[in-house]
C-alpha cells in the first residue's frame, strides 16, 4: 500500500512539473510573439523607414545645443499643395500630423471619408482647410504612392526631415512656418494628429466666441515632470532642459492658435534649443518665453479619453482614438448628435 501511495505521489508530482513547464513554455512563446507583433506594429508606424533623406533630430553634446533655427530653417517643402489657401483663403486651417507610411495613408483616408471630407457641411460651408503634414520616407513605393495621393487630393505638405516620433517638434514647427507663409489670411490654426477625431461644428462654436489674437487653447497640463529615462520616446536630458518640470502646456492631440500666436511661437522657437517633446516645447517652453498663456477648454478631450454619448460627441472638439473607437463610429455618432437635444 505504501509503495502504491508513493508511486501515485510521484506520478502526481511529475504531472505538476509537466504542467508548470508547459505553462512556462506557453508564456515564453507568447512573450516572443508579443515582441514580434510589437516590432511589426512599430515598423508600420512613425519609424517604419530606414531614413537616408532629410534631417533626424539627434541631441548634440552638452553646451552645444543648437537653436531650432539651425535645425528647421533649412527644412524645405519637398511636396506641397501650395495653392490650397490661395484658392480658399480659409479662416481656419486644420493641420493634421500624419506619417509617410501605409498606416498613415489609411488614417488619412479615414479622415477624408469622415470629418475631413466633403460630406461634412461644416468643412465645405465654412471654408475650413485641412492639410496633412508629413516627413520623408526613403522607400520608393511609399514615395510614389504619396505623390499620387497628393495629386489626387491636394491636401498634403511634406518637409525634408525623417518621419519619426522624435521629429514631431520639427514637423509641428514646419506646419507653423507653412501656415504663416502660405495661409497669411487664416485667422486660426488647429494642430492635431491623424489618430484624433475633430468635431468641426464644435470647433466653429469655439472660434466664434474666441478672440482673434492671443489665443492658445487646448487641454492644459500642469506640473508635468520631464522624463529622464533613457530609451523613452519622451526622454530629455538635463543638459538640454535642466528644469525638473515643464511650464503649463496644452496637449498635442489638439490645440487652437490664433494667427499672431502661430507667428510668435514659430519665431521664438527659432531662438530656442529644441526639445523633442512637441507639445511641452512649443506650447509650454516657447509660449512661456514670449508671454503667451495657454488656456484650458474642456471641449478638448484628455489623452486617451473617448466621448461616447451623443451629447458628449456634440460638445467635444477632439476625441483620441486610443480607446478603440474608429473614425466612422465617431463620425456617425456626431451626425446623430445633431438631432439630439442636450
Amino acid at each position: 500500500m505504501k509503495t502504491m501511495a508513493l508511486a501515485g505521489l510521484l506520478t502526481q508530482r511529475r504531472r505538476t512539473v509537466s504542467l508548470v513547464l508547459l505553462i512556462m513554455a506557453t508564456l515564453l512563446c507568447l512573450r516572443i510573439l508579443g515582441l514580434k507583433l510589437f516590432y511589426v506594429y512599430c515598423n508600420d508606424g512613425m519609424d517604419l523607414c530606414r531614413h537616408t533623406i532629410g534631417h533626424t533630430y539627434t541631441e548634440p553634446a552638452p553646451a552645444r545645443h543648437p537653436t531650432s533655427s539651425k535645425i528647421v530653417n533649412d527644412v524645405i517643402p519637398i511636396l506641397t499643395s501650395a495653392d490650397v489657401c490661395a484658392k480658399n483663403s480659409p479662416p481656419i486651417v486644420i493641420g493634421v500630423l500624419s506619417a509617410a507610411t501605409a498606416a498613415g495613408a489609411t488614417r488619412r483616408r479615414a479622415i477624408r471619408e469622415t470629418w475631413g471630407g466633403g460630406e461634412n457641411a461644416a468643412v465645405a460651408d465654412s471654408n475650413v482647410t485641412i492639410v496633412f503634414v508629413l516627413g520623408t520616407c526613403d522607400r520608393d513605393v511609399t514615395r510614389q504612392r504619396l505623390a499620387i495621393e497628393a495629386r489626387a487630393h491636394g491636401d498634403v505638405i511634406q518637409g525634408a526631415f525623417a518621419d519619426t516620433y522624435r521629429n514631431l517638434t520639427m514637423k509641428t514647427l514646419f506646419l507653423l512656418q507653412w501656415t504663416s507663409s502660405q495661409c497669411p489670411d487664416a485667422t486660426y490654426l488647429l494642430k492635431t494628429d491623424d489618430d484624433v477625431f475633430i468635431n468641426v461644428d464644435s470647433l466653429l462654436k469655439l472660434t466664434g466666441s474666441t478672440a482673434r489674437t492671443g489665443a492658445l487653447i487646448g487641454c492644459i497640463n500642469h506640473g508635468s515632470k520631464v522624463v529622464r529615462s533613457p530609451g523613452s520616446k519622451w526622454q530629455v536630458s538635463r543638459s538640454l532642459y535642466s528644469a525638473p518640470y515643464y511650464p503649463a502646456y496644452v496637449g498635442g492631440a489638439g490645440y487652437l492658435m490664433s494667427a499672431d500666436v502661430v507667428k510668435a511661437l514659430h519665431a521664438a522657437a527659432m531662438r530656442t534649443a529644441m526639445i523633442p517633446v512637441e507639445d511641452a516645447f512649443i506650447t509650454g517652453v516657447v509660449a512661456a518665453r514670449v508671454g503667451v498663456v495657454p488656456r484650458n477648454n474642456d471641449r478638448f478631450a484628455r489623452y486617451g479619453a473617448v466621448r461616447r454619448t451623443p451629447c458628449e460627441a456634440q460638445y467635444a472638439i477632439t476625441t483620441h482614438l486610443l480607446m478603440g473607437a474608429t473614425m466612422p463610429e465617431l463620425w456617425n455618432m456626431t451626425k446623430r448628435a445633431k438631432t439630439t437635444k442636450c
